[in-house]
């Protein structure tokens, strides 16, 4: 029997008011999001085999739509995380690969993999 191993992440693009973070010592490109304010878009994230595909989701319905997809980095990711405006997928074999998020469009942009 085969497998199919499906990672979700919903964020929010768009969302309340966003600056970046110049105080010193804090992540000079993760903006500061202002969490009481309403997300004016839900994205959904979803890797399952070969792509990273990504959706937007219906805030009353939770719905997909599908928006896109690109090429994995790497087959088989089981693990998405983001932070601020970046995605990253581990695969197995301890690897990580990074891309960046297009706050507009949602899209994502491969950066490297460690």
């Amino acid at each position: 029997m085969r497998w199919l191993w499906i990672a979700l992440l919903v964020g929010a693009c768009g969302s309340g008011s966003s600056t970046i973070d110049s105080s010193g010592g804090g992540d000079d490109d993760a903006p500061n999001i202002d969490a009481t304010a309403a997300p004016t878009r839900l994205v959904a994230y979803i890797v399952g085999g070969a792509d990273i595909a990504w959706y937007d989701v219906d805030k009353s319905t939770g719905a997909l739509t599908a928006i896109s997809s690109t090429p994995g980095w790497r087959t088989g990711a089981n693990f998405l995380a983001f932070h601020g405006n970046y995605l990253y997928a581990v695969a197995s074999g301890n690897r990580a690969g990074a891309y960046s998020i297009d706050p507009s469009t949602a899209s994502l942009t491969f950066i490297n993999d460690v």
